[in-house]
């Protein structure tokens, strides 16, 4: 009797089975839910593809991007099955969603169901190189510092890639890779922070037509030692020639002169200058006025421009006391020689062409 009661030989095969049980659970949980990993992380990137293919047929030919993105989603996940697309934001942003189903290999020992549909969206936009670069005033030289002088009022974010000093009165959120001067009164200021990098402006530069030297001077421009001199009401009749409103400069460029500009965008390969006291390029017009190798300077004070003022490499100065800007100041160095009036506006973007197409969320 004893040595039956003792006899546990019965107890293993229980005990084996019990492991096997667990054993095979986990294999369905690495195995089949590793693939559903797998396939989720493959039809995301289809998806992420047919989205980017199809934002480049934005805003105008809707039809066109759907049928994009159906093409890239089945060359990129044959099996997937396209749920959505759909057009938001004036048709600027599309949003693709696509299901695959994944069949159980173990799993099917624990669950009725053979299989499982995996999910996957993305959404991308065609905006401009500005689009996602929401500053007032923004610095990308990470040797110079940005340094204010005499009184300095910003209404938007302002950034830094090396330290902010002097003071400014900033309604915004001020960040530097650097530090930023105490004197500096901000909504809130992040020192320390990311170097960002500078907007790409090459695929907007495939989209200008070159003013020749000619063409200038037949609406009345001087030139002189690589300098072309214009009024603002040449430089209107120059711009309203072109369609596109995207001109091209090669060389040095003054604007002598009080004036109302037109909408659109000039770049030139040499410096930007605005002469004379009171320099008004404002009005309701929105201008992008960019200087890809050379300097953008302000001289007399009190000027006044709306849009955009871009020098990725070189300086942009104001000279003189309070120069008022509504829009955005992007330079590689950025001086204000007695005081600068900086608003934010994000309709300056629009005198930029949409080149840049980009996923978000």
């Amino acid at each position: 009797m004893l040595r039956s009661i003792k006899n546990e030989s019965g107890a293993v095969a229980i005990v084996v089975a019990l492991v096997m049980v667990v054993l095979i659970g986990f294999s369905a949980i690495v195995i089949d839910y590793g693939s559903i990993a797998i396939h989720k992380r493959a039809l995301q990137n289809a998806v992420d593809a047919a989205c980017l293919a199809a934002a480049q047929e934005l805003p105008n030919n809707t039809s066109a991007a759907e049928d994009a993105a159906v093409k890239y989603l089945t060359a990129n996940a044959p099996s997937a099955i396209l749920k959505s697309v759909v057009f938001t934001n004036s048709n600027k942003k599309i949003t693709v969603t696509a299901t695959i189903d994944v069949k159980y290999e173990m799993a099917r020992a624990f669950v009725s169901d053979a299989s499982t549909t995996v999910t996957a969206a993305a959404s991308a936009v065609k905006t401009n190189v500005f689009g996602p670069f929401d500053y007032a005033l923004f610095s990308g030289s990470d040797i110079d510092l940005l340094q204010f002088t005499g009184q300095n009022y910003v209404f938007g974010d302002v950034h830094s890639n090396n330290s902010v000093k002097n003071s400014a009165t900033v309604d915004g959120t001020v960040t530097a890779a650097g530090i930023i001067d105490g004197k500096i009164n901000a909504t809130d200021k992040v020192p320390g922070y990311n170097v960002l990098a500078m907007p790409d402006f090459s695929k907007v530069m495939d989209l200008t037509a070159e003013v020749s030297q000619a063409t200038l001077l037949s609406y009345g421009v001087t030139y002189k030692k690589g300098t072309y001199s214009m009024s603002p009401d040449q430089f209107n009749v120059i711009m309203a020639a072109f369609s596109d409103k995207m001109i091209y400069i090669n060389g040095n460029v003054t604007i002598d002169g009080s004036g109302v500009c037109s909408t659109g965008c000039l770049i030139v390969s040499g410096d930007i200058t605005f002469n004379g006291s009171g320099v008004n390029m404002g009005g309701g017009n929105k201008m992008c006025m960019a200087s890809m190798n050379g300097n953008i300077t302000f001289d007399g004070g009190g000027g006044e421009f709306n849009g955009i003022l871009y020098a990725p490499i070189g300086e942009i100065n104001f000279n003189g006391q309070i120069n008022s800007i509504n829009g955005s100041v992007i330079g590689n160095v950025i001086r204000g020689n007695g005081g600068l009036y900086i608003h934010y506006d994000p309709d300056a973007k629009n005198s930029v062409p949409d080149t840049k197409i980009m996923l978000v969320e």
